[in-house]
């Protein structure tokens, strides 16, 4: 149990920040900083403890990119818990597209999300299927139209689509 408690120390926490991804560090062209994947940390420490403390377990060089690719999923999905009707969700969803696309072609709008998310596409060469893949499960969670599962095969892929970068 001395293993738990030191992952739920500060400092454990702490060792997350560790600049920029090592990728990052040797690419010409830095489209983010250090303290653009701090940002990223510190979402997931304010709202998603368990993905910083899952992160331990990656090897250092990659917590950056976790964090990143974590962040992302925590900002989706917390749109439905921060609007009031659909529309406005739908609307937060397409804006979540449109930044898709320039972090996509290398040019980030001015949030540190942004920024650490098209360093982490940029070095690691990630797929926008699978970021788009995110944004159709949280417009579902907006529709209301919470799918019955009547095999554990669809239940598995509606999970799959909501939590798997």
């Amino acid at each position: 149990m001395a293993g738990c408690a030191a992952l739920r120390s500060t400092s454990a926490r702490s060792a997350l920040r560790v600049g920029l991804p090592v990728a990052a560090r040797r690419s010409a062209t830095s489209l983010a900083t250090a303290e653009d994947f701090a940002y990223c940390v510190d979402r997931l420490e304010r709202f998603d403890r368990e993905q910083v403390q899952c992160a331990m377990f990656l090897p250092q060089e990659l917590r950056p990119v976790h964090a990143a690719i974590r962040a992302f999923n925590l900002e989706t999905a917390m749109v439905r818990s921060q609007v009031s009707d659909a529309t406005l969700g739908a609307m937060r969803i397409q804006w979540w597209r449109d930044a898709l696309d320039g972090i996509f072609a290398g040019e980030p709008s001015g949030t540190p999300l942004h920024r650490a998310l098209a360093q982490v596409v940029s070095d690691f060469k990630l797929s926008r299927f699978l970021f788009e893949r995110i944004l159709e499960a949280r417009q579902r969670d907006l529709d209301g139209l919470q799918p019955r599962y009547t095999a554990e095969q669809s239940l598995a892929r509606a999970s799959w689509s909501s939590v798997s970068p």
